[in-house]
């Protein structure tokens, strides 16, 4: 059995900024129906898709614990 399989590479920009000087940009890849979504909500909430996901990091790490903030600078 062969599985059809397009692999979609959706790129957003994320940026963290740590003790207001470092940036860092990751790229991600997400299902098209998922980057839909998150443009739905920064539509809805007036900011950009990266804030959207910030938000998304943000809370996911403090739900597991993790205060990034606090982490050392490598």
């Amino acid at each position: 059995m062969y599985i059809c399989y397009q692999e979609i590479k959706l790129t957003t920009k994320i940026f963290f900024t740590y003790k207001g000087s470092m940036k860092i940009m990751i790229t991600i890849k997400i299902d098209p129906k998922m980057k839909q979504g998150i443009e739905k909500l920064a539509d809805e909430q007036l900011v950009n898709m990266s804030t959207v996901i910030r938000q998304a990091v943000d809370k996911y790490l403090n739900e597991h614990g993790i205060d990034w903030r606090e982490l050392p600078e490598k």
